[in-house]
């Protein structure tokens, strides 16, 4: 749902706009709301605050804020998608709860058993309450590829496609930063290449750490996963911010 400023008109994600080039939307959608719908950006800021300063701190800033960019672009994405698949190209949706959900998921994932307080009230391990919110998401959706609208007002496709990045991150140890400086890497050489006509070689130093890194911290993050934070000793907790420093100073 959209409204009708003239930044939602040029910055919110509107697939026939999409289709035209206006690629940006794909992202810029995610920072605008409702200025009518208070509780929607209240909700979507509390879940990115309270889930997100865990995982930054675990991630580091760089690496958790391309996760939550391209989780937004994977929300838009999904609600794409479906659009086309139902053949709805003037469908339009603004709001940063795609990637909040994906926020949400990864949380999860790594916390299953923590519990939270739904509606401040009913205590609930988070890996129920994602359970509800697929179930929540996924039924309309059913319907409306089954041909029936329930007029929602609500994209409920970008929130099931924030989850799915979420948990495919997770599942698969994704991470972003590595991605992307071997990718500005790759772009550079043949750059290189191509404006001087000859051949660089790429020299990659080695990490002055004898310590893997990656392998501990996957160790560590699976001790979270199992027993909490308060499990870790205080060696561990420094190879964490270790970590965490070592994905910040990266570019």
């Amino acid at each position: 749902m959209t409204t009708d400023s003239l930044v939602d008109q040029w910055f919110s994600m509107k697939v026939s706009a999409v289709l035209q080039g206006q690629v940006w939307r794909l992202l810029t959608y995610a920072f605008l709301h409702n200025r009518f719908d208070l509780l929607h950006i209240l909700f979507n800021m509390l879940g990115l605050w309270f889930f997100g300063c865990t995982l930054e701190r675990m991630y580091g800033s760089r690496e958790f804020m391309k996760f939550y960019l391209v989780a937004a672009v994977m929300a838009g994405l999904g609600f794409l998608v479906l659009s086309l698949a139902l053949r709805i190209p003037g469908a339009s949706m603004i709001g940063a709860s795609g990637a909040t959900m994906a926020v949400f998921m990864l949380y999860g994932a790594h916390f299953p058993r923590q519990q939270i307080l739904i509606f401040w009230v009913i205590p609930l391990e988070i890996r129920w309450a994602i359970a509800l919110y697929v179930a929540y998401d996924l039924f309309p959706v059913l319907h409306m590829i089954g041909g029936t609208n329930l007029h929602t007002g609500v994209a409920h496709i970008a929130h099931l496609a924030g989850l799915l990045f979420g948990w495919l991150y997770y599942r698969n140890g994704w991470r972003l930063d590595d991605a992307w400086n071997s990718l500005t890497r790759t772009l550079s050489f043949r750059w290189r290449r191509a404006t001087t006509g000859r051949q660089f070689k790429v020299y990659k130093p080695v990490d002055e750490d004898p310590v893997d890194i990656d392998a501990e911290v996957d160790r560590i993050l699976a001790k979270i996963h199992e027993h909490g934070t308060q499990s870790l000793s205080r060696q561990e907790q420094a190879l964490m911010e270790r970590a965490s420093e070592r994905y910040k100073r990266k570019s």
